[in-house]
């Protein structure tokens, strides 16, 4: 498997000839594709199984939503200066607010994380 990266200054360290990777994705998956990962690795688990456990997974995170607990995206799709995309479990139907946590700012990598929280409510229907 060939794997696509840049390297880029580690602000975090200090040192100038610190680096450090940053992978650039070449797709996506979705969960039949993660099913059938795992199913060509080798399993004793069916597919059947393999379902039931990433929905209750989903079922779970989505009820600690709900109660006010954050849920945080799992899987970064891309993440650039003017585009971050994550895959986050599925919601049950509510009202959401977003917060986003980042440590990149203007093409650098920062000290500290970076909060926002966006004005829109995310309506999940």
């Amino acid at each position: 498997m060939n794997v696509k990266y840049s390297l880029n200054e580690n602000y975090l360290t200090g040192h100038p000839d610190d680096y450090q990777a940053l992978v650039h994705p070449s797709g996506s998956i979705d969960r039949e594709g993660l099913v059938n990962r795992i199913l060509k690795k080798g399993t004793s688990l069916t597919r059947t199984d393999i379902l039931a456990v990433l929905n209750a997974c989903e079922e779970t995170v989505a009820d600690a939503a709900c109660d006010g607990t954050q849920t945080q995206a799992t899987v970064i799709i891309e993440n650039r200066p003017a585009r971050i995309l994550a895959m986050i479990p599925a919601l049950t139907p509510a009202k959401y607010n977003l917060k986003l946590v980042t440590q990149h700012s203007g093409g650098k990598l920062l000290k500290t994380p970076k909060e926002t929280v966006f004005q829109k409510i995310l309506t999940v229907a």
